[in-house]
């Protein structure tokens, strides 16, 4: 009862919810899952690049070989390619099976894809090197990230940032101090399927 009279009313309580405990990051290691996973694909997308580029730089040494021997360019690229095919293929497979249209909704772009940078590029490279060193047909075709940049530039009309300009001439130098192109003589044709080996790189 107050001085008034008045009764007063007793409120329980509130239950007290034990709150489990979280352990904290250790100090200096902030967990951030999604920042471990993209930078785990990054990785990952940079491994493959460069195995890529190394599967794809042994080419012409390991191909030249068999031109020289007396192989057609034909029977070289036949080869080179089906190796190539009879890999890929589990992959194409399962695409099929998991998607029942996939092939009517990408078979246009497969096959473009085959023809230019595949069996395009494959086939005005081992033409170059035909008719130039090895070292010198890879140096010029290796110059289609280059190219790249000043397509974008041209179709944007907006300049390539600083890190990209210097990434590309160290490309092109680091390509110049590799190779080997002494004693090599110029050749217009080899030049012109180089190139067009290089534009073929690019439509990737």
């Amino acid at each position: 009862m107050t001085a008034r009279g008045t009764p007063v009313t007793q409120t329980a309580p509130s239950p007290v919810i034990p709150v489990p405990a979280v352990a904290a990051p250790p100090a200096g290691r902030p967990h951030h899952p999604r920042t471990a996973s993209a930078t785990r694909h990054r990785t990952t997308g940079i491994v493959l690049a460069v195995v890529s580029a190394l599967a794809f730089s042994s080419s012409g040494p390991l191909i030249k070989p068999l031109l020289e021997a007396g192989w057609s360019l034909s029977a070289a690229l036949f080869v080179r390619m089906g190796i190539a095919g009879l890999l890929l293929s589990p992959a194409l497979v399962r695409a099929v099976v998991r998607e029942r249209a996939f092939l009517r909704r990408h078979g246009l772009s497969l096959l473009l894809f085959g023809l230019v940078p595949v069996a395009g590029c494959q086939l005005l490279f081992f033409a170059a090197m035909q008719r130039m060193p090895v070292a010198v047909a890879l140096l010029i075709q290796y110059l289609a990230p280059v190219f790249l940049v000043a397509y974008v530039w041209l179709r944007t009309r907006r300049a390539p940032s600083r890190l990209v300009v210097i990434g590309s001439i160290v490309a092109i130098a680091g390509l110049v101090l590799v190779v080997d192109i002494s004693g090599a003589r110029f050749d217009l044709l080899g030049t012109l399927f180089a190139l067009g080996a290089a534009v073929c790189v690019c439509v990737y």
